[in-house]
């Protein structure tokens, strides 16, 4: 039992308001999600291999989990019973594109997304809402897809939001790396790699010198 590979991702899962988790789902390389008991130590079921590595998991507060792969292949999963709900693709303008790195913010039911354009230019940042089509089998049109960064060749590696702002982690080709931060409104002011969007009614400090 267990991966054949590195492990990507790992949450937690189960237990009720402040109560301890007792199962984690974890992701590998080896395409595959398990479900763990961590109480008592040992591997529960396998979910299934995807058809690249599993980058991203989202639990869902009803019992629910969410996988994301490297090619934008999500899937909804019922993990206390390995069922599968509905599987869709995330939107890509270069079908060569993957997926980098994902954030989930539930209050808004969206998912933003970091694209990697294989060092090709720099990728943009996405965000989805995962609303009743979703459950349906397919995702609509992004609300958002926007390049951070200042490097051409600058990809994304690590991105997390919520319903004001997205904040991304990027690095060059030399290894030159750059904290971004977008806005849902506004216009952008950079400094010292820093980039920092400046909304009318939630305004972000300057950058230090």
């Amino acid at each position: 039992a267990g991966h054949e590979g590195a492990i990507l991702k790992v949450v937690l899962l189960g237990g009720s308001e402040g109560a301890a988790p007792t199962h984690a789902a974890s992701a590998g390389e080896d395409r595959t999600l398990r479900i763990w008991d961590i109480v008592a130590g040992r591997e529960v079921r396998a979910l299934g291999r995807r058809t690249s590595p599993v980058i991203g998991l989202v639990a869902l507060s009803d019992g629910e989990l969410i996988s994301v792969t490297s090619a934008g292949e999500l899937a909804l999963w019922r993990w206390e019973t390995g069922q599968s709900i509905t599987a869709a693709t995330l939107p890509f303008r270069d079908p060569s594109c993957s997926v980098a790195c994902v954030s989930y913010h539930a209050p808004t039911a969206t998912l933003a997304y970091g694209v990697d354009q294989h060092r090709a230019s720099s990728g943009p940042i996405c965000l989805v809402r995962l609303g009743s089509s979703f459950r349906s089998g397919s995702v609509g049109k992004p609300i958002l897809e926007q390049g951070f960064g200042s490097e051409e060749d600058a990809q994304v590696i690590c991105v997390q939001h919520d319903a004001d702002k997205v904040v991304a982690v990027t690095r060059s080709e030399e290894g030159c790396g750059a904290l971004c931060v977008r806005c849902l409104r506004g216009t952008a002011t950079t400094s010292n790699g820093i980039s920092h969007e400046i909304g009318p009614h939630d305004p972000w400090p300057a950058a230090a010198a």
